[in-house]
């Protein structure tokens, strides 16, 4: 998997965390000759991949076998670094929630925590995705982009976002004009 970065930088930065949404760990579970050489380049780059508990849920929940959620489970805990309880995340949520508006009528709560990892954590924290519509311009950066080919006539395209702290503050001066 190629990564093509968007600001002019040779590379993702190093010393980051990388939040990975349910998608890819789907993907990669059923990939893993196609993101194997991704995640090792992430680490020897000191990338910390996480998620939330929410995330893994979703992603575990998947299958129907002891064997396959066994499997599910052992790949999931192998991959990430760590994840963030869902209790330490409820602040930033609500405020990010407020953010959206509207838009978060679409937006799934597996996908509002994931969100809100940027907003509590800051620059440090990124997120991969490819499912784009949850991670709206009004509020995030796109930092790279990454193609996937997962069966030989099908490309999806994975995006690393990162919130913007500026744009968030915007947003938030925005809504308090239509109170």
């Amino acid at each position: 998997m190629q990564i093509q970065v968007l600001n002019g930088e040779n590379d993702i930065p190093d010393f980051v965390h990388l939040a990975l949404d349910t998608c890819v760990f789907i993907d990669a579970f059923h990939n893993p000759d196609k993101f194997q050489d991704f995640f090792v380049f992430l680490k020897k780059k000191n990338i910390t991949l996480t998620t939330t508990y929410l995330n893994y849920l979703e992603f575990s929940k998947g299958f129907s076998t002891l064997k396959g959620f066994r499997d599910a489970e052992d790949f999931f805990n192998k991959t990430i670094d760590f994840y963030y309880p869902s209790k330490l995340l409820e602040e930033s949520v609500e405020k990010l929630k407020y953010a959206y508006r509207s838009d978060a009528q679409r937006l799934g709560v597996t996908d509002l925590f994931l969100a809100s990892l940027g907003l509590q954590f800051g620059d440090k924290m990124l997120v991969l995705t490819k499912d784009h519509g949850d991670f709206i311009k009004d509020l995030f950066n796109i930092i790279a982009f990454i193609p996937f080919n997962s069966n030989g006539n099908q490309v999806q395209i994975y995006c690393i976002y990162q919130l913007s702290q500026e744009k968030y503050a915007k947003r938030l001066l925005e809504l308090e004009k239509t109170k």
